[in-house]
């Protein structure tokens, strides 16, 4: 039996309020947030 996230990424149908896919979701949103917030000087900020 495929995760939900399995089915996403080989195109089937899935629920996207799948819990794993709700949490790597929020890490993503976050982490993107916190990248957009740097400049183009912060190479170290960035790369972390």
């Amino acid at each position: 039996m495929q995760t939900e996230k399995e089915k996403m990424i080989s195109g089937e149908l899935y629920r996207p309020d799948d819990e794993q896919l709700i949490t790597e979701r929020t890490k993503a949103r976050r982490l993107t947030r916190i990248y957009n917030a740097t400049t183009e000087e912060e190479w170290e900020k960035r790369s972390q």
